[in-house]
């Protein structure tokens, strides 16, 4: 589906536009838009990226994000991440918990 990648690369952009306050920056990364890398000095904790996971988890999700990537600062080279979806774009919708 030719969707997806458009839809996780512009919701990267809106939701970069609305934490930019907290000092985050949001990016969307990989063939077809399947990182979503947030960057930021509160991810220096990894609570906090814990936290922050937990709260977007099942937005990814609904995405398809393969993975949510967590740096403390945007030149970092090491960064935290958490697998999301590993299924294709074009696999069915399934709501099951």
């Amino acid at each position: 589906m030719r969707e997806f990648p458009i839809l996780r690369k512009e919701y990267a952009k809106i939701i970069a536009k609305k934490i930019w306050e907290n000092d985050i920056d949001v990016t969307s990364s990989s063939r077809g838009n399947r990182y979503i890398n947030f960057s930021g000095g509160v991810f220096a904790a990894n609570k906090n990226k814990q936290e922050f996971q937990e709260q977007v988890n099942e937005v990814l999700k609904m995405f398809r994000f393969n993975q949510s990537r967590y740096r403390w600062y945007k030149g970092a080279d090491e960064y935290t991440y958490y697998t999301i979806y590993e299924g294709k774009d074009s696999d069915l919708m399934s709501f099951d918990k």
